[in-house]
């Protein structure tokens, strides 16, 4: 202890308060309905070890096939419940919710005190979608992807080996695993536009693009490897097709700016421009790729 306390650095500390804050922030009751819909199907999943059936919980689709997509992250969710009841549904969200903004600070540069008060910010704006549900695995997957292309991007540390068995993981726990494809394709466009172009400071080299490309398509090769077998492809695809998922789910419309809850999305987007015009450098094709494709789709839909 008296080791660790004089390792301890101001620095560190407000490290700390910050993360204890992003933990506090996640961690309350649920009151998604969508978190009991969920837990019926992994308990369901967990008594007959069955991902595809005829569904029985929906007047409107009574005896039409469902294909679950989010089989073994249900089956966590489910575990939880059983384990510990809401306190372990709350552990669930708290945990997850803090591990994903943990690397998407580790993917940050800058002072301490300025990562943490954006992370701060980002949380406000993502807290409302923090519920006991298998989508909190995108959330979390998708920053860890970013820390590893941004890692290679600005640090050269390769650790692309990582992918296969990430997004196999990842499809198994809910279909946004097709987010990991557009930030990958998004990034290798980039890239190769920065070296035809001459842009940027930090360009990967030609030999680790067609790593990451190999990768890539050895883990979309993978995806089969699933409950739903080559369904997997269209589980996506499906989700997105439901007739009405824009003007009824709200999560899935665009922000709605009047209201309290995106203000924290206000603020971050008004610090954008502060951010390209004072930074040390400016930003090149991949990161403008990054940040205009993911603000389009946050404007698009507010999940």
């Amino acid at each position: 202890m008296i080791v660790w306390l004089r390792r301890l650095t101001v620095e560190r500390a407000a490290s700390g308060i910050v993360f204890a804050l992003l933990f506090a922030m996640a961690c309350r009751v649920s009151i998604d309905p969508d978190m009991w819909w969920h837990l019926a199907l992994g308990q369901r999943s967990l008594d007959t070890g069955e991902f595809v059936y005829v569904d029985a919980y929906s007047h409107t689709y009574d005896g039409v096939i469902h294909k679950n997509h989010s089989g073994l992250g249900q089956l966590l969710l489910t575990a939880s419940w059983l384990l510990a009841g809401h306190f372990g549904l709350t552990l669930y969200v708290a945990l997850l919710a803090t591990a994903g903004m943990y690397f998407l600070h580790r993917a940050s540069v800058g002072s301490i005190y300025m990562r943490g008060f954006v992370l701060i910010f980002g949380a406000a704006c993502a807290a409302a979608f923090w519920s006991p549900r298998p989508h909190m695995f995108t959330f979390v997957f998708s920053a860890l992807l970013v820390l590893l292309l941004l890692d290679l991007k600005h640090r050269r540390r390769d650790r692309l080996w990582l992918l296969p068995p990430l997004l196999w993981l990842w499809a198994n726990l809910h279909g946004g695993y097709i987010v990991a494809y557009l930030f990958i394709g998004a990034f290798v466009l980039g890239e190769w536009l920065n070296a035809v172009t001459g842009l940027g400071q930090a360009t990967v080299g030609a030999g680790s693009l067609r790593k990451l490309l190999l990768l890539t398509a050895f883990s979309f090769a993978l995806l089969p490897f699933h409950p739903l077998g080559f369904g997997v492809f269209a589980a996506p695809l499906e989700t997105l097709s439901i007739h009405g998922l824009r003007n009824f789910i709200q999560e899935w419309g665009a922000p709605d700016l009047r209201q309290p809850i995106t203000w924290g999305f206000l603020i971050l987007l008004g610090m954008l421009p502060v951010a390209f015009w004072s930074g040390r450098r400016r930003l090149d094709v991949t990161e403008w790729l990054l940040v205009g494709g993911t603000l389009a789709s946050a404007l698009f839909a507010a999940r």
